[in-house]
């Protein structure tokens, strides 16, 4: 905890496994909700195509991997602030996406 003869908070972190967030606590400041999402980056014609598939409107678009990981981040904090400002629910994703390819043969 924070007390006034230390020069930092203590933190204490507590996972909601079920509802898939987690919050952290800094006695006497604030909460603060970790929201996990699964991100897709995709190539296209302009560099990189990445968003949040749940949740629609999160998008953005950059030159390479690194750089569209680094604004969907952004996209992504500003979604969430901008719904909880609103007072909309932030959808929870408790399953895992799996991505995988597959092979699949047609007669032509």
């Amino acid at each position: 905890m924070f007390s006034p003869n230390s020069s930092t908070p203590s933190w204490t972190k507590s996972a909601a496994i079920a509802s898939g967030y987690s919050s952290i606590f800094c006695s006497g400041w604030y909460e603060m909700t970790i929201y996990s999402f699964t991100v897709v980056i995709e190539p296209d014609e302009q560099g990189f195509h990445a968003y949040v598939p749940a949740l629609p409107g999160c998008h953005t678009f950059a030159d390479t991997v690194d750089e569209a990981r680094t604004n969907i981040l952004e996209a992504l904090e500003l979604h969430l602030h901008s719904m909880l400002e609103d007072g909309e629910p932030v959808p929870v994703e408790r399953e895992p996406v799996f991505i995988t390819r597959l092979s699949v043969p047609v007669a032509v």
